[in-house]
């Protein structure tokens, strides 16, 4: 069965590799149109995310808001397909990354740094794109498929431009290795939920109390990394562009806590200008926050 589910995968794949992307956005139309209209997917979590965020906006609004995320979640679903026949050049004439002369900065003394950015817009493109425009090597981390081949394939396909891929849970140790070799870019998409509330850090964001991953500024504490936050913005359907802004460029001159909460600050003022390009589906809010658990603001 899963040799079928593999073959399956590459099939798909293959056929939306043929897919202009004329067609591809009239099959995301539909699909969008689907998802709200019967609530195949997550529309009561997605409503009730968007009421407890915003919640000076009226019903006509936040219904907006859910109609609009539909149409980017369709979209980044079939770009993302998209995105594994793709060549370098047909990545980076859709997805531009802006110059910043403190990256700039940091590459030209060959000192690694760190990439936060979210699940805004479209963020599959994003790790390729990264690989396609800076100087150093790319390590993107990201959370292994329980499927070996359609991980396997995933993992070779992402590295095919200047990338290596890092499960989680190896990132750590990955880092430690690498630290005083060749410099490189490492890639966190840090809004997820961290698996262990106990772990992690507490503090409001969008009107809840919420955890966040220490990761980012762990490795930059330990290293000495400068941090960026990449804001991916999109242009027009299937063009986005990359805003890089400075969190910090020594974290020793900072306390713990610092990063996140520019992390913090930085992506909720981003989901606010645009709420329809977050990911609201995904389940940000499962954990409470246990007793005893101090909040950070």
């Amino acid at each position: 069965m899963k040799k079928i589910g593999y073959y399956f995968v590459r099939l798909i794949i293959w056929i939306f590799s043929l897919v202009p992307f004329w067609l591809l956005y009239a099959i995301s139309d539909f699909l969008a149109f689907a998802f709200y209209r019967f609530g195949l997917y997550r529309k009561k979590m997605i409503l009730t995310n968007l009421k407890l965020a915003f919640p000076e906006k009226s019903e006509t609004e936040i219904k907006q808001i859910c109609k609009d995320f539909y149409k980017n979640f369709s979209d980044i679903l079939l770009e993302g397909i998209k995105g594994f026949s793709m060549t370098g050049d047909q990545i980076v004439k859709r997805y531009v990354i802006e110059k910043n002369l403190v990256i700039e900065k940091f590459q030209a003394r060959k000192q690694s740094f760190i990439a936060t950015t979210a699940h805004l817009a479209n963020w599959e493109w994003g790790v390729s794109a990264t690989g396609l425009y800076f100087d150093h090597r790319v390590l993107g981390v990201y959370k292994k498929l329980s499927h070996t081949e359609i991980n396997n394939f995933v993992e070779k396909s992402r590295s095919l431009y200047n990338v290596t891929l890092s499960e989680m849970s190896d990132t750590a140790k990955l880092l430690s290795t690498k630290h005083n070799l060749d410099p490189f870019a490492l890639v966190l998409i840090a809004d997820q939920r961290p698996s262990n509330p106990r772990k992690a850090f507490w503090t409001h964001f969008l009107n809840r109390e919420t955890a966040f991953f220490y990761g980012a500024e762990k490795f930059a504490f330990d290293y000495g990394y400068p941090v960026f936050f990449f804001e991916i913005i999109r242009v027009k359907r299937g063009h986005y562009r990359v805003k890089v802004d400075v969190l910090c460029e020594d974290p020793g001159e900072l306390s713990k806590g610092d990063i996140i909460l520019r992390y913090r600050d930085k992506l909720e003022d981003c989901i606010k200008k645009r709420p329809e390009q977050w990911l609201w589906s995904h389940n940000r809010w499962k954990h409470q926050r246990p007793e005893g658990m101090p909040i950070q603001d």
